[in-house]
């Protein structure tokens, strides 16, 4: 019921709207008011851990110009195969195509590095975890 709610303030306000049915003093039934409380929390734990995803994961600016060989950043084409390394169902085909272009021109372009970073953000790789 809260799955349209984007913020917290959204699901709020949905869950006053729903009390006022819902809630003993105003003819609903308790059993209904108790599930509509534990909804509620979920989905704000749902929101407030999206949105700690979502800043986690942006905070790294995107790139808009093409990383040249020697970029220290490129470092994160190792770190992402050394995960690969240790999490056999990880696939690394995409860093190693990534890996063979910038053999190939001596670059890699700006989408493939914001494609490498957001792998590794994606997968927590920055916080060094088995």
């Amino acid at each position: 019921m809260f799955h349209n709610c984007k913020n917290e303030k959204e699901i709020k306000k949905l869950f006053r709207s729903l009390a006022s049915f819902l809630h003993p003093d105003k003819g609903g039934e308790g059993y209904l008011m108790i599930l509509l409380q534990e909804a509620k929390e979920l989905a704000v734990e749902a929101v407030k851990g999206y949105e700690s995803f979502k800043k986690e994961t942006t905070k790294h600016e995107k790139t808009y110009e093409d990383v040249d060989a020697g970029d220290e950043r490129l470092s994160i084409i190792c770190e992402i195969k050394k995960y690969g390394e240790k999490h056999k169902s990880f696939s690394t085909d995409f860093v190693e195509s990534v890996e063979e272009y910038l053999e190939e021109h001596g670059y890699v372009t700006s989408s493939q590095f914001n494609s490498l970073v957001k792998v590794y953000y994606s997968f927590r790789m920055d916080k060094k975890n088995d």
